[in-house]
This record gives C-alpha cells, structure tokens and sequence, in this order.
C-alpha cells in the first residue's frame, strides 16, 4: 500500500512537472512569436539620401573650341597704303583644359533632384586664328589673333532624376570672364614677311551661356561625375580704326569634363 501510494504520487509530481514544462513552452513560444512579429511590423528604415546636401569638388575639362575671326568692315576696305583690298576671314578648332574647383546644394524631392551650383577655374586654352588681306599687288596683310579668356566664375541651377545611386542632371550654366584679344598683324610682300609693330590688346568681361548635362554615380561620400557643356561663346571686336586691327573675333566651345565631388 505504501509502495502503491509512493508511485501514484511521483506520477502526480511528474504530471504537474510536464504541465508545467508545457505552460513554459506555450509562454516562451508566444513571447518569441510575438517579438518577431514586432521587429517585423517595423517600416523598413530609410536609404540615406546619396545625393541630399552641401558638396564640393573638382573638375577637369577638356575644351574643344572654334574659333573665327574676320577683319571689320564692308566687303572692300582700304588698306594703309590706299590700295583696295579683299576682306576674309578665318577659323581654327584648337584645343584646351579648364581647371575648376566647385561647390554646391542639391535636394532629393521624391527621385527628382533640385541644386545649385557655383565654380571658380582657369581656362588655359590659347584659341588662335589668322585673317588676312590680299591686296591688289597680292601683298597679304595678315591678322594673328589670340582669344584668352580669363578666371571664369560660374553659377548654374541643377535640375535631375535619380535611380538608385545614379543622377542624371541638366545644369542651366552662365559663365563672367575677364577675356582679351591679342591682333598682331604683319606684311608678306614679294615673298619677304615683315612683323608689323602695331600690336592691339582688347580686354572686355563677357558673359556666356553654357548648358550641361551629366551624369552622376554615389560612391560612398564620393560622387563620381562625367559631363558634356556648349559653351555658346562670346565675341570682342577691336575697335580701333585701323584696317589692319580692325577685327571681330568670336569663339564657341564643346567641353567634356569628368569630376570628382565629396558630399557633407
């Protein structure tokens, strides 16, 4: 009877102690359900806006300009000697850099991009050009003209579309320079050339209208930048009134650039 009632009771024990395992494991398995299901019911957290912010950089570019000059006058001017002559004009492609530093702000307004940018950088591009006279005698009276721009400043919208870590912009650009136009003319008469010693300098600050578009990849703080700009140019005419330094020159730009930002 005692064994009997020994056994009955070690069998109750084990019958609370299993119940009690079970209430354990409903709680725990509930608990852990419920957590996951709350860490899951989080909104995901959003991606840190790539291109959101205050920038700046550098930037390189490669100029490929043409450039035209054409002495000022009607169709038939006299030269200095009396002698009526023909007026031509001339154009080259020459090429160049543009260094520049630049700084701007752009914000992310869903995937639609809205900047500004502003710049400072030096055009070393040498754009020259000759034009000449032939006279009556075949004498030519020749114009070596040099177009140099100077420290350029530039300030430009920026417009764009974002995917992922990409930009695609459209920069509405207007650039102030410091140019000058160097004429040097000279005399090729009989086959002897002769350097004439007149020399015309005309410094103007010009205005000029540059458009681009570009594209722009997100490396970390980093923005990688590749870009195409048309320079619509600009023009000095020399005004002095001397048939020999009498000219218009003009010049327009296609720039490739390529650049390389760090985000703030």
């Amino acid at each position: 009877m005692y064994l009997l009632s020994l056994r009955l009771l070690r069998l109750i024990s084990l019958s609370y102690f299993a119940w009690a395992v079970l209430f354990l494991h409903l709680v725990y398995g509930n608990f852990t359900h419920a957590s996951n299901f709350t860490y899951a019911s989080k909104p995901p957290a959003h991606a840190p806006k790539s291109f959101d912010g205050f920038y700046i950089g550098i930037q390189g570019d490669l100029v490929n300009s043409k450039v035209k000059s054409s002495i000022k006058d009607d169709t038939i001017i006299k030269v200095v000697d009396g002698i009526p002559g023909v007026v031509t004009s001339g154009s080259k492609n020459t090429k160049g850099f543009i260094f520049k530093a630049l700084a701007g702000y752009g914000k992310e307004i869903n995937n639609f991009y809205l900047g500004a940018e502003i710049s400072i950088g030096v055009d070393i591009t040498s754009r020259e050009v000759i034009a000449f006279i032939l006279d009556s005698n075949l004498s030519r009276y020749t114009e070596k003209t040099i177009y140099k721009r100077g420290i350029i400043f530039g300030f430009s919208p920026k417009f764009g579309y974002i995917f992922d870590k990409n930009l695609i912009y459209f920069r509405i650009g207007v650039e102030l320079s410091p140019d000058k136009v160097n004429i040097t003319p000279s005399i090729t008469a009989n086959g002897v050339t002769s350097q004439s010693s007149l020399e015309k300098v005309t410094k103007e600050t010009k205005i000029s209208f540059a458009p681009s578009v570009g594209y722009e990849t997100a490396i970390e703080k980093f923005l990688l930048r590749l870009e195409y700009t048309y320079n619509v140019g600009s023009s000095i005419e020399n005004k002095k009134p001397n048939s020999l330094l009498f000219a218009k020159t003009c010049y327009y730009d296609n720039r490739f650039s390529i650049g390389l930002s760090y985000k703030l």
